[in-house]
């Protein structure tokens, strides 16, 4: 009974994968480290763990100490009516996803005022490995 049960789980496992279904292990990726901020102008700084042009065509992450620029693969701009957006970028093995949401600007704040507060969730897939994290920060110049 028991190697007839391993067998199935045997034979079923890829199958999840082929299926779309791929498994991850959650836990540490890399060693995710504070970032300097060195970007003069404008920029999107979230927390103190990533850093992008407000376009989001050059962006930074600090991997185990090494500051690493993180190549563009596709991106989303906020409409007037979506406030969410997402950026996708590659690190050698890595992949990174920064989806974004902007706070609606407060009573205090004008529609020029530079900037817009933002949430973000990152997550950083690497193998069958991945790590989210929930961060806020701000667009801004």
């Amino acid at each position: 009974m028991k190697i007839t049960l391993i067998a199935l789980f045997v034979l079923l496992s890829p199958m999840s994968s082929a299926l779309g279904r791929e498994k991850f292990i959650i836990g540490s990726v890399v060693n995710i480290q504070k970032i300097e901020d060195e970007l003069d102008g404008c920029a999107c700084r979230l927390d103190t763990i990533f850093i992008s042009t407000v376009d989001g065509s050059r962006a930074w992450m600090n991997f185990s100490g090494k500051v690493t620029e993180l190549t563009l693969i596709q991106a989303t701009r906020p409409s007037t009516d979506t406030k969410t957006f997402y950026r996708k970028y590659k690190a050698g093995a890595i992949s990174i996803t920064v989806d974004f949401q902007k706070f609606p600007k407060s009573a205090d704040e004008n529609e020029e005022s530079e900037g817009s507060k933002v949430n973000a969730t990152i997550t950083i897939i690497k193998g069958h490995h991945k790590d989210v994290f929930k961060v806020s920060g701000l667009c801004a110049c």
